[in-house]
């Protein structure tokens, strides 16, 4: 019977134990690289807190309380009370606080039960560089306050919203506080804190700029982030595969500093690049950093226009030869556009009637197509003797809706005999 007894007695500790080890993981917060000291509030001596009985942390106004008991996860733990007006706070001298830089603050918290005084808390985190002398909490530099927590969450694990510190501060303040402003000790609520990490979280570099170019957009310009205080080597194209492009040559003309690239023509180059940059100052964790574009040359279509059959029903043939050096091996594929339209009579620079006042007249089509491998036929009637016509031939990259390039070609018919009387090109 003993010997039961002493077997159920093991594994009662044995479930103890895992319950405790439960309890601990979910209330303690994962920190790595911790910019505070003692975190865990270890090696104090004596409560209430004074200036000098816990290593590396110090009263900051009345007296925060201190035990050595068990917190979330081993011994050490500090309590205090306060709401928006009184109570109790404890600071810590840090110097690695860099303005600009990301930070997070994590902690394990509990909310404690204090007679009828409030059931839940808040802690609040501030930055500084003189210390607060009382609870009062202006919103300046105040690095974040943790959700309301109620006294029935027991051990919990908070993390605030990462903060990006506005200047190289000093103290880093904790404090207890509620929703309430009444200088009243029952309008207070009190909170238990342990395990407080203070982590520097590193920032992404990027390479900032459009996702594609076309020729007719350029300059296009791409910049390094963050911009201030940073270098790098001098940024340049390369291939997907990493060879580079040199800066002037008979497909892409760029010029490159240590901060930025700009791209300032295109020739005859089509497909995917590189924006690379090596070695940035700001950025010691990302040696290479890249930017993947889509190079876009100029469109350059032309276009025919024959006349099959006339009557009741003329019949027009239009053509359009290869527009561009992107093949389909590139994925890229381009728009055409025909469209037969008014002219303005009289005129021999192929402009459109009613082009400028939205009032545009179609008389045949629009037909769209991709890539045409033939002739496009227009069966057009109702086309007037004497009346001045334009056949439009746009083309456009169909998934970047840029590089637009329009070929225009206007005639009169003249009877049976249709006059070519002028032709235009406009790129957009």
């Amino acid at each position: 019977m003993r010997k039961l007894s002493n077997v159920l007695f093991c594994l009662c500790f044995m479930l103890i134990g895992f319950i405790s080890t439960a309890q601990t993981s979910k209330c303690a917060c994962a920190c790595e690289q911790n910019l505070l000291k003692n975190p865990g509030f270890q090696g104090g001596t004596s409560s209430p807190m004074t200036n000098s009985n816990l290593p590396d942390w110090s009263k900051s106004y009345k007296s925060p309380d201190y035990s050595t008991a068990i917190g979330c996860k081993d011994p050490g733990v500090v309590s205090m009370w306060g709401n928006k007006t009184v109570g109790e706070g404890i600071h810590q001298t840090i110097s690695n606080l860099v303005t600009g830089n990301t930070y997070r603050v994590s902690f394990s918290m509990k909310a404690n039960v204090i007679g009828t005084r409030p059931k839940y808390a808040q802690i609040k985190i501030r930055a500084s560089d003189a210390l607060f002398s009382s609870n009062p909490s202006p919103s300046v530099n105040v690095v974040g306050i943790s959700r309301v927590v109620q006294s029935t969450e027991g051990w919990v694990c908070i993390t605030l919203n990462d903060w990006i510190a506005t200047g190289n501060f000093t103290i880093l303040t904790i404090s207890v506080e509620n929703e309430y402003a009444q200088n009243d000790g029952e309008k207070t609520s009190n909170a238990s804190i342990d395990n407080i990490c203070l982590q520097n979280i590193p920032k992404r570099c990027t390479i900032e700029g459009p996702p594609y170019v076309c020729a007719s957009n350029v300059p296009a310009t791409y910049t390094i982030t963050p911009t201030v205080g940073n270098k790098c080597e001098p940024l340049m194209l390369t291939t997907l595969g990493g060879t580079a492009i040199p800066s002037s040559s008979s497909t892409i003309t760029y010029t490159s500093t240590t901060t930025s690239l700009t791209i300032t023509s295109i020739n005859n180059y089509c497909g995917k690049v590189r924006v690379v940059a090596k070695k940035c100052l700001k950025c010691p964790n990302e040696p290479l950093l890249f930017k993947e574009i889509t190079i876009l040359p100029k469109l350059n279509p032309t276009t025919d226009l024959t006349i099959k059959t006339v009557g009741p029903l003329i019949t027009l043939e239009a053509t359009g030869a290869p527009t561009s050096i992107c093949s389909t091996s590139t994925g890229i594929q381009i728009d055409h556009q025909w469209e037969l339209m008014e002219g303005v009579d009289g005129s021999t620079n192929c402009e459109i009637k009613g082009e400028y006042s939205g009032t545009k007249v179609s008389v045949c089509g629009p037909k769209w197509n991709t890539e045409p491998s033939g002739p496009i036929l227009f069966s057009c009637s109702g086309l007037q003797s004497g009346k001045t016509y334009v056949l439009m031939h746009g083309v456009y990259y169909k998934d970047y809706k840029c590089g637009w390039y329009e070929k225009r070609k206007c005639f009169r018919l003249d009877g049976s005999t249709l006059r070519l009387i002028g032709e235009k090109s406009i790129v957009k």
